[in-house]
């Protein structure tokens, strides 16, 4: 039998085995996080272009009005959105990933309010495109700080992470 460890993440588990990772979405918010994700990153592409678009169009509003301080925050805001569809570009849902696609996983502490412990894996996907798959670490309601430590443990251990 495969030695598999596993550790929750924001929407469910995720299994680590010798050959592969695999994200299993569970409850609500994994249904949730299925029906906004889908398979792929084009819907949450989609929506940061919608939202930037009308924070800038809101900006060219404000500013043709004359109202400065509305205008700057929706600049601002704008080009947050923006720049956040463009980290998620290479991002992918992808529920399974084997570990010889695997070129690196990162791990990034938890900042309370600011975020969530989480890893980056970045792997090669079957086409050959360079990807990125995050994986989502419970909150500090959820003994986030227990299953931060837990999942690093693992990583560590299975030679992802050095």
């Amino acid at each position: 039998m495969e030695d598999i460890k596993i550790f929750r993440t924001k929407t469910g588990f995720c299994q680590v085995s010798p050959d592969k990772i695999i994200l299993i979405n569970e409850g609500i918010r994994g249904q949730l996080s299925d029906l906004v994700y889908g398979k792929d990153n084009f819907r949450i592409l989609l929506f940061y272009g919608i939202t930037s678009l009308i924070l800038l169009g809101l900006f060219a509003i404000y500013i043709n009005v004359g109202n400065v301080f509305l205008s700057l925050v929706a600049l601002v805001s704008g080009l947050v959105v923006a720049i956040k569809m463009l980290k998620y570009y290479n991002t992918t849902a992808e529920p399974i990933i084997e570990r010889s696609q695997i070129e690196k996983v990162v791990f990034f502490r938890a900042i309370p309010v600011l975020r969530r412990a989480h890893f980056v894996v970045h792997f090669t996907a079957r086409n050959g495109k360079k990807m990125k798959r995050l994986i989502l670490l419970p909150g500090i309601l959820r003994k986030g700080k227990d299953e931060a430590a837990k999942a690093l443990d693992i990583m560590v251990s299975e030679g992802l992470i050095e």
